[in-house]
């Protein structure tokens, strides 16, 4: 809805062409208010009510096109309102596994294997010697022991891989904490 902000911004400017700049600026300024309300049927509604008085208003004798291009860039430079986005931070070893956004994560981690525990249906819930609780998604046959160094590495689609040294194999984990 908000993509056709600046077509109908320009057919609005179009349909009114104000004889002086600050009739543009006021209309500009009534776009922008429009364009800032998140509500769809409000938004409408806002544009719906501003197309209106133009209609009620009587149109100028015989415009020229460059008041009419003036208009334009005036519309043109109504911009759409800002969105505030948090920097991008670097993501810490804490939160790796746990964020779903893919910008700035890390790749990999390693730590210490403190605990090892198998459920009932043979996979494991690994704790790390950083805090961290990962448990076995697949099937797959691995003996983790306490002691031994796991490195958890990103996969595709989400996924993570939990391996540990002078190991070839390794497991899909999902983390609990």
């Amino acid at each position: 809805m908000k993509k056709i902000i600046l077509p109908l911004a320009f057919l609005i400017a179009g349909l009114a062409a104000p004889a002086s700049a600050a009739s543009a600026q006021s209309v500009a300024a009534q776009l922008r208010h429009c364009g800032q309300i998140d509500a769809d049927d409000k938004r409408l509604a806002c544009y719906d009510q501003l197309t209106a008085t133009m209609r009620q208003t009587p149109a100028p004798a015989k415009q020229s096109a460059p008041l009419v291009s003036d208009t334009a860039r005036q519309v043109a430079k109504v911009s759409p309102p800002a969105t505030t986005q948090p920097a991008p931070n670097r993501q810490t070893p804490a939160e790796f596994g746990l964020q779903k956004n893919q910008q700035d994560q890390l790749d990999e981690i390693s730590a210490g294997i403190s605990k090892v525990e198998k459920d009932k249906r043979g996979k494991f819930t690994l704790t790390l010697d950083n805090g961290m609780v990962w448990k076995q998604t697949n099937s797959a046959f691995f003996r983790p022991r306490v002691g031994d160094t796991a490195t958890i590495e990103r996969g595709a689609m989400g996924v993570f891989y939990l391996g540990v040294e002078d190991s070839n194999r390794r497991i899909k984990v999902k983390r609990q904490q």
